[in-house]
């Protein structure tokens, strides 16, 4: 899928970016292979410890030693880029070597069994689609309905998604656990899933708290002090930090532990159907502050969703 997709990406690149078409070849290429990340695997193996140590930590240097270059010695957006890949490419070969695999595994796996493993995770990965929707959108929203928010939005969302994507190590990490095995007893998976809760809403409240107070410092050595970021738009997006991570622990880890993959996707169509608009209107009305209010509805109704998911299969009542 990988060797499918290049092509066409660098095309969209090459029309997208004409001034700066190696760079934005190079950014393209390593956020694609993102989805090359070894996590589920790890997920599966019930070691969460070697998703900290061989995803995110690789990612988190890759993406701090660009930023230092960039900063202190004066190197280009190609470092930046660099590293990108760099980052995304040390995960899937640290998995690789840590599962011992069979170099001829894909040729053993066969397309027969392939597609019968994409059938079975359809509604997953049509819940993944939707989601993929309203989060990777709204830069481009708002280039539409505010242009002139459109540099102060953008900074923000990428210091944003940086977090999130740190983040998301966590509830990872949880899976395993959550997801115990069948033999677990009903009150002990209930019990697990409100830890997972709890734990995750507290580290996103923790995480949007400092995103709060650090982004406008952030962004002025980021940005070389281009972009003004004050504290009442990174609140904002410090919202969106806390309820995404609250979210991510309802489905990825309370529906998931209850097979109810179908209603991830429900929320994520939601998600998307309200996102989408919300973020064209709000933002020509609003600018940035309005752009994330409309984020914000979005990420409130895929919550919303989820937790009335849960509360049917019973996960908050009382024993």
């Amino acid at each position: 899928m990988l060797v499918l997709l290049i092509v066409p990406v660098l095309v969209a690149m090459q029309l997208l970016a004409p001034t700066q078409v190696g760079n934005a070849q190079i950014v393209a290429i390593g956020y694609l292979i993102t989805g090359l990340s070894p996590v589920w695997f790890f997920i599966g193996e019930g070691r969460p410890l070697r998703i900290l140590l061989f995803d995110a930590a690789p990612r988190l240097i890759a993406a701090i030693i660009p930023a230092v270059l960039i900063v202190t010695l004066g190197f280009g957006l190609d470092a930046y880029a660099i590293g990108l890949v760099i980052g995304g490419l040390i995960p899937p070969t640290i998995g690789l070597f840590t599962a011992r695999a069979r170099w001829d595994f894909v040729r053993r796996y066969g397309a027969r069994r392939l597609l019968r493993a994409i059938r079975a995770q359809g509604a997953a990965l049509g819940g993944r689609a939707a989601s993929a929707l309203y989060i990777a959108l709204p830069i481009t929203l708002v280039g539409i309905a505010s242009p002139a928010s459109l540099v102060l939005f953008s900074a923000v969302e990428r210091m944003m998604r940086l977090g999130l994507a740190l983040l998301a190590s966590v509830p990872n990490s949880l899976q395993s656990w959550v997801g115990a095995p069948p033999a677990t007893a009903r009150a002990e998976r209930r019990r697990r899933v409100h830890l997972a809760l709890a734990f995750n809403a507290g580290l996103g409240l923790i995480a949007g708290l400092g995103f709060t107070w650090i982004a406008p410092a952030a962004a002025r050595v980021l940005f070389s002090g281009t972009v003004h970021v004050d504290h009442s738009v990174a609140a904002l997006a410090g919202l969106v930090i806390f309820i995404t991570c609250t979210s991510r622990a309802t489905g990825g880890l309370g529906l998931v532990a209850y097979r109810r993959i179908p209603s991830i996707a429900v929320s994520a169509v939601i998600g998307a159907c309200v996102g989408v608009p919300a973020i064209l209107l709000l933002a020509a009305i609003g600018g940035t502050a309005g752009a994330y209010a409309g984020e914000i509805l979005a990420e409130v109704c895929v919550l919303t969703a989820q937790v009335t998911a849960l509360v049917r299969v019973g996960v908050f009542r009382r024993s």
